[in-house]
């Protein structure tokens, strides 16, 4: 099964992403500033700190971070959390994929889509602010670059102008 990095390398390499139209019309304002990191606090976020292994060798992770993270790319954890949180709030670069792209994921099959995990924990984003493909537009385009991030605009849009779908008001919508 691919992991999140691996199918965001495909997506780069073919130009293009998947997506769930449902999960990105979906309002959530995902944005520290306003819940100050809740889904990295608690939540058992160690669940998503892991790096790929391609992934990890590309970062600059500093020297006082280095011995949290094991070989195979898994962050240690501290007290049930992840141990790289104050690092990422100093250093953003050494944020990993996964997390940068939280709450969305890919699904085996590689469809981008709202994690399962972001459906069960409220959180104060909820039905706030705009559409998570809005909402999310610098963490999309670090992750997948600017052409990619305006065909996911583009492409949900069109869509909405057709009538095909519409924006969903809250994260329980259908």
């Amino acid at each position: 099964m691919l992991r999140d990095y691996e199918f965001v390398q495909l997506a780069r390499r073919e130009g293009r992403v998947r997506f769930g139209f449902r999960s990105l019309t979906k309002k959530l304002s995902c944005d520290s500033n306003l819940c100050q990191g809740e889904c990295c606090k608690h939540h058992n976020s160690v669940v998503y700190s892991a790096y790929h292994p391609e992934e990890l060798r590309t970062k600059a992770i500093p020297v006082d971070a280095v011995g949290l993270i094991d070989k195979t790319g898994r962050v240690k954890e501290t007290n049930g959390f992840c141990a790289l949180i104050p690092f990422c709030q100093k250093y953003p670069h050494i944020v990993p994929t996964d997390c940068r792209l939280f709450p969305l994921g890919f699904t085996e099959d590689g469809v981008l889509v709202l994690k399962r995990y972001a459906w069960m924990h409220p959180c104060p984003a909820y039905g706030k602010g705009e559409p998570i493909y809005k909402s999310m537009r610098k963490y999309l385009i670090e992750v997948f670059g600017e052409q990619i991030y305006n065909g996911i605009v583009n492409t949900i849009e069109e869509e909405i102008h057709a009538g095909r779908i519409t924006l969903q008001k809250s994260l329980w919508s259908k």
